[in-house]
């Protein structure tokens, strides 16, 4: 167990007043919310998107946001999943359709899912239809610390390369062409005070419940296993397929999370962002519209009309403080 202390501050220097729109850290099987902080000034509204189950605040007409938080961090290894006696996990209609649908950057192409069926030929479980897939990506895929060719998973197999994110899009969308339910998981990883910004997927197993799978570190493993290991990650890439080690921090589950649905008051057009994460630079539009673009700013902080803001002129400041 590690105990990390996080703080964000969302800002802008010309004090011009917008939305800002952040997912809170949830408590999962491997992280608990022990304090969180709202240093300059309570949000407005905290929802739980009923879909998503992310909760969001939102603060309205404002130029500054500080949060700080204290979590506490564990490693779960599969092999405890497996053992436990809570068994016969049931994932609810709503989230088995939800989980396993065509999304935007989750493509389920024909080529996606011929994919699928081939690196699972023979396998039967979901479980050991999941393991093969990671191993596949494992073997197959280029960490390259950037995302190559475009965002999505067909880029990524087109590619078979990119950064964290092509990982977990490809992993995704191969799960649910086989309907096993997948999910993009954003989060950060507490690394001395660097905030690395991180993603990597979950899939639903029925005996097992939701279980993390993170191909991209354990790729990454390969080439740069000493980096990871003096950083305090488990060296054998078999531990990423189900486990979660205590330096990986979670913000927001899924992609593509409807604003509105959820019931926030939010500016025109911001309909559904991609994702969630304190540092990120979000797009809004809907599902499949080519007009969707980059808002200006950092991590949420939206404007409404045409403001326009470089980033010089946006700040961003995120620090972990690990506690011993």
């Amino acid at each position: 167990m590690r105990t990390v202390k996080s703080k964000i501050e969302l800002w802008n220097t010309k004090d011009l007043p917008g939305t800002v729109i952040l997912a809170l850290p949830p408590n999962t099987r491997s992280q608990t919310v022990k304090e969180l902080r709202f240093i300059s000034g309570k949000p407005d509204r905290v929802v739980q998107d009923i879909y998503s189950l992310n909760t969001i605040a939102q603060w309205q007409k404002t130029s500054r946001v500080d949060v700080e938080w204290e979590i506490e961090l564990y490693t779960v290894y599969l092999s405890d999943l497996i053992n436990s006696s809570q068994r016969g996990h049931r994932l609810p209609d709503s989230l088995q359709q939800l989980y396993t649908r065509e999304e935007r950057f989750l493509e389920q192409h024909d080529k996606i899912r011929a994919a699928a069926h081939q690196i699972t030929a023979g396998y039967k479980s979901d479980l050991d239809k999941a393991k093969a897939i990671f191993q596949w990506q494992v073997d197959n895929m280029k960490q390259q610390g950037r995302i190559i060719g475009g965002p999505g998973a067909m880029n990524a197999l087109i590619h078979m390369d990119g950064n964290c994110g092509s990982f977990v899009w490809l992993f995704v969308s191969l799960c649910r062409c086989l309907n096993i339910p997948a999910r993009v998981i954003m989060g950060g990883l507490a690394i001395e005070k660097q905030a690395g910004f991180h993603a990597w997927a979950e899939v639903f197993i029925s005996s097992l419940g939701w279980i993390s799978i993170d191909s991209s570190i354990a790729q990454s493993l390969k080439d740069e296993s000493d980096w990871f290991v003096e950083r305090g990650f488990p060296g054998d890439s078999e531990f990423y397929f189900g486990g979660i080690c205590d330096r990986c921090v979670i913000f927001s589950e899924g992609m593509n999370i409807n604003l509105r649905n959820a019931g926030l008051n939010i500016p025109p057009g911001l309909e559904v962002v991609d994702f969630m994460q304190p540092g990120a630079d979000i797009y809004f539009g809907l599902q499949g519209d080519n007009r969707r673009k980059k808002i200006t700013g950092w991590s949420g902080m939206f404007y409404q009309g045409d403001t326009q803001l470089d980033e010089d002129e946006i700040r961003r400041e995120m620090q972990y403080s690990l506690l011993k």
